[in-house]
């Protein structure tokens, strides 16, 4: 997974680059003729007045048919994610034998994220986040009846580390429906979602035993519990950009800009896990899920802008993603392979942020 996000992350960075560049060079559709200088006195001569100045231009020179807006933002996060499987116990199908819960996953992020407008129509933005998890609790049942009935097993443990990367990329068309404040730009895009997920200080809460099963003792484990959980989520994603500019709103700011965004998912989940107690599983791949899902994202922002150059970003997010049924395969430590049913998974996430946002 590393590898693919350092690919990822050089992609976008030379990309950016490019745009840079571009921007630099004066980029545009329709350029203006350089002015004369005098070799003498090394100064440019105004082809207006006649005067002579001294040069005092910038490498990024202003450029009105390309604006560039980056954006360093610090999110917290809260997610939860849940996934059932169904099958066979004692000779009996069961619609939901185990189940599993992330819940309150609290998370620091660092977000870097782009727009780019070219002749205020064409429209690119793409954004980076990394984060850690710090807090959350996790929920592992397991059941003997259908309809998550006769729980025979239940461990409630700490799912305080890990880490989430996430990776946007859209490209859209911008206009303006009637008034020059209000613009609409519906998008297309490309996203990847990963989770990496953990279980640790395990702590047996249900524990009555069935035939051929004996659940440890309720209390804490005996052994150290040290699971991890891989989550992927990936796929093309249609959605709109709503802005809405208000002019010189108070005297503190230039000007401010609201955006809202809705994207809507089509999703490739994969995940990989490793559940270091279970000795007849292989290790460190001890079963992996295939479905195919979908999921929304709405968010909303306010850019105060200090300046022409400088200004704050403020914002709020939500994401809902789920999958219908797919592939619970398992790898046993004697080589065999066993499959179920994957019935679903399901993922939750609310963001605020706060940050900086530059403009060339």
């Amino acid at each position: 997974m590393i590898k693919h996000i350092n690919t990822l992350v050089r992609s976008i960075w030379i990309s950016v680059l490019l745009l840079i560049i571009f921007s630099a060079s004066g980029f545009s559709s329709a350029s203006t003729p350089p002015a004369p200088t005098d070799a003498d006195t090394g100064r440019v001569e105004n082809p207006d007045t006649g005067n002579n100045s001294s040069d005092t231009s910038s490498i990024f020179v202003s450029n009105p048919d390309v604006k560039l807006y980056f954006n360093a933002a610090i999110s917290h996060r809260i997610d939860s994610l849940e996934w059932n499987i169904a099958g066979q116990l004692n000779g009996e199908y069961i619609d939901v034998l185990s189940d599993l819960t992330w819940e309150d996953i609290r998370i620091c992020q660092v977000v870097l994220s782009n727009r780019t407008i070219f002749h205020d129509r064409l429209s690119f933005r793409g954004s980076l986040g990394i984060g850690n998890i710090y807090g959350g609790d996790n929920q592992d049942s397991d059941f003997a009846g259908s309809g998550r009935s006769n729980e025979f097993s239940r461990s409630n443990n700490n799912a305080d580390d890990g880490k989430v990367v996430d990776l946007s990329l859209g490209l859209g068309y911008r206009f303006s429906p009637g008034s020059g404040r209000l613009k609409l730009a519906p998008m297309l895009g490309y996203s990847q979602h990963w989770q990496s997920l953990t279980m640790s200080d395990g702590y047996q809460t249900v524990s009555e035993a069935v035939p051929g099963i004996r659940p440890p003792d309720i209390g804490p484990f005996e052994d150290m519990l040290d699971s991890a959980y891989k989550a992927h989520w990936k796929g093309p994603w249609v959605g709109v950009d709503i802005f809405f500019d208000v002019p010189k709103p108070a005297f503190l700011f230039s000007d401010m800009e609201f955006m809202f965004t809705f994207e809507y998912h089509w999703a490739d989940y994969n995940a990989d896990a490793d559940w270091n107690l279970r000795e007849d599983f292989m290790h460190p791949k001890s079963f992996e899920h295939e479905a195919n899902g979908a999921g929304m994202v709405f968010s909303l922002d306010a850019n105060l802008r200090f300046n022409d150059f400088w200004g704050l970003n403020i914002g709020a997010g939500y994401q809902k993603w789920s999958t219908g049924s797919g592939t619970d395969r398992v790898f046993f430590s004697n080589g065999d392979i066993a499959e179920t049913r994957l019935n679903e998974v399901k993922w939750s996430s609310t963001a605020v942020h706060i940050g900086v946002e530059c403009r060339f």
